[in-house]
């Protein structure tokens, strides 16, 4: 009998631990998904000028990537039927380019990421203090019923998880123009 019981309470913790994880994806399918706009309300203008300079610096990124190609087959050509002393400055030549689109490509790509965390750090303070401030015109009897542990662990959580969304997508959007 005490081994049955045992049996059951196992089936039982393994239900409830499946279980988990296909209620937190339920969940995350019937959340209502706000429009991509709406995730910037708490951007000002500097914060746009910001994502902008992010976009042109992620477009200039793109861009340098297959001018990598030209100067490869630039410096591929310079290999073909040539003497020496024409091949060593073709391939020097090239070489140096190498170092500059690199060196832009990495400029480029520090000035998007840099713009982007920085506008998102931004945004993120701001959405903070309005949920803070959300909060606190609760009525008194809200906060009997909550948790006050969950409560600063839910407002953490939920805004470092829109600034990482935030931040990434951009990265992405910037990084997908070409």
């Amino acid at each position: 009998m005490q081994k049955l019981n045992q049996v059951e309470d196992n089936q039982l913790l393994t239900n409830k631990q499946t279980a988990k994880p296909n209620q937190a994806i339920e969940s995350l399918v019937t959340q209502k998904m706000v429009a991509y706009k709406q995730l910037y309300r708490y951007a000002t203008q500097s914060d746009k000028l910001l994502i902008s300079i992010g976009i042109l610096a992620s477009t200039g990124n793109g861009v340098i990537m297959p001018m990598f190609f030209v100067i490869f087959v630039d410096m591929a050509d310079a290999f073909s039927g040539q003497d020496p002393d024409k091949m060593i400055s073709a391939a020097g030549q090239c070489a140096i380019w190498f170092l500059v689109l690199a060196r832009c490509a990495w400029l480029l790509s520090f000035l998007s990421f840099t713009t982007f965390m920085i506008s998102g750090e931004r945004q993120s303070i701001r959405m903070r203090k309005e949920y803070f401030s959300a909060i606190l015109r609760q009525e008194v009897g809200w906060f009997d019923s909550i948790n006050p542990n969950e409560l600063n662990t839910k407002v953490a959580d939920e805004t470092f998880a829109v600034e990482d969304a935030k931040n990434f997508q951009q990265l992405v959007d910037g990084n997908q123009v070409w």
